[in-house]
């Protein structure tokens, strides 16, 4: 792992990643849970996360109640307008190319492209996209994907929002988790199917 990466999974060296009495993931521990650390200890549910992206693209009825949406089309749109520079590798995700936005969403509509170009959210997945062949793939979209491969995405052009969340944080998500990969399989094979129809 390189220096940079290092300093931004640990919060410049507050916290290790592993403990040293236990061994154990430092962000599994409950006194971490309970810091304020934003941007690095998110706690929520999938319906929670995926209710919060649902109402960034637009207003959602449940249980027969409304809210709105939290965001204007206008500030949506200003929110995921990339503004990383053409070519550019990103330091921190282990060099890989990304695309961010004003909002600090992560763009994917190049590699996940059946959510089309409104797509956004957070960490990279393009090796899930990549995967899943997606020059065939037909959706703009946000996404949020945590360090222990939790994620959340939304497209507002297909309405659609949607979250998955782990119950512990480890390693091994730092790389494709096979269960995200599944996923994405599964809504890009339904959105094809409905594109058709």
């Amino acid at each position: 792992m390189n220096l940079l990466t290092e300093k931004s999974m640990t919060c410049s060296g507050a916290f290790p990643l592993m403990a040293s009495n236990s061994g154990e993931f430092v962000f599994n521990q409950p006194r971490v849970h309970q810091a304020v650390m934003p941007a690095a200890n998110g706690i929520s549910n999938a319906h929670s996360l995926a209710r919060i992206y649902a109402l960034l693209i637009g207003d959602v009825n449940e249980n027969g109640n409304t809210a709105a949406c939290l965001l204007s089309k206008k500030t949506l749109q200003l929110a995921t307008e990339n503004v990383t520079p053409p070519d550019e590798h990103d330091q921190a995700l282990f060099g890989l190319m990304t695309k961010f936005s004003r909002g600090g969403f992560e763009l994917y509509g190049d590699f996940f492209n059946v959510l089309g170009e409104d797509g956004f959210g957070h960490k990279d997945v393009r090796c899930i996209f990549s995967l899943l062949n997606s020059k065939n793939s037909a959706i703009p979209f946000f996404l949020l994907l945590g360090m222990g491969g939790s994620l959340a995405f939304a497209s507002s052009s297909r309405q659609l929002a949607f979250a998955y969340v782990f119950n512990q944080l480890d390693f091994s998500t730092l790389t494709t988790d096979p269960r995200n990969l599944q996923i994405f399989k599964i809504i890009d094979t339904i959105i094809k199917e409905k594109t058709v129809s």
